[in-house]
């Protein structure tokens, strides 16, 4: 039997510790910041059970990744149409602006990001079904893998609800977990936004060639050769 070990939080379901927490990351320390359902960023110490509010903010933070070359942590905020990034107290886009489209001068319904050596950081859309690029204090998003007009399918071009995002920036390749489609796509960076499906191509099942919702991807190296682990999470998506 496997056994999980408490590292935030407490087992009674005491919500002035934690409320439906949305995502997490850790620093270079293995200190643990959470995303919490109550507008707040939270801060727990290695080995620190209760933690601290960090920063309080006006709408729910969604998900967070943290940048180990600049120490930036960048976080969604799906309702705001932004990504704030702390401590540099920048958003993008840097005007902050909530759109309810799919313009490429905003993000709407934010998920999850990454960020290359040189600052750009990709960002997937779920209600927009594509994946943007973002150059440092850019205004406008670049398209990456998608619909241009957020339009959703199941071709090699467009996506169905895109989540986790992983880069292999030695190879140029943008892998993107494709929810609704049950797959995972690789995307070459020269700009062709064509996708190739390296997991999931026989539909939505328990087979080892199927997946079901994949949800989100890590992307290991061992000896060399790429290793990629994905999480599937079948519930329902959270009302943001």
């Amino acid at each position: 039997m496997r056994f999980g070990v408490t590292v935030a939080g407490d087992c009674n379901g005491n919500t002035s510790i934690l409320d439906a927490p949305g995502d997490v990351a850790l620093d270079l320390n293995n200190t643990l910041y959470v995303a919490n359902t109550n507008n707040r960023l939270l801060i727990f110490p290695l080995n620190n059970l209760t933690g601290q509010t960090l920063q309080t903010f006006s709408s729910r933070p969604c998900y967070i990744y943290f940048d180990q070359r600049t120490l930036n942590f960048y976080i969604s905020f799906i309702n705001q149409g932004r990504v704030y990034i702390r401590p540099a107290n920048k958003t993008i886009p840097p005007n902050g602006i909530n759109y309810n489209n799919c313009s490429l001068n905003g993000i709407w319904t934010p998920t999850i990001m990454v960020v290359d050596s040189n600052g750009t950081v990709y960002i997937s859309s779920y209600n927009c079904n594509f994946v943007t690029k973002w150059l440092p204090d850019a205004t406008t998003g670049i398209l990456v893998a998608g619909s241009p007009t957020g339009s959703y399918g199941s071709t090699s071009t467009t996506l169905y609800i895109p989540y986790g995002l992983a880069l292999d920036e030695i190879n140029g390749y943008l892998y993107a977990a494709d929810r609704y489609n049950s797959r995972i796509q690789r995307f070459n960076l020269n700009g062709s936004n064509i996708g190739t499906t390296i997991l999931g191509s026989a539909g939505v099942g328990t087979n080892a060639n199927q997946l079901n919702l994949p949800t989100d991807i890590y992307l290991s190296k061992i000896d060399g050769s790429h290793c990629i682990f994905v999480i599937i999470i079948t519930i329902a998506f959270k009302n943001y």
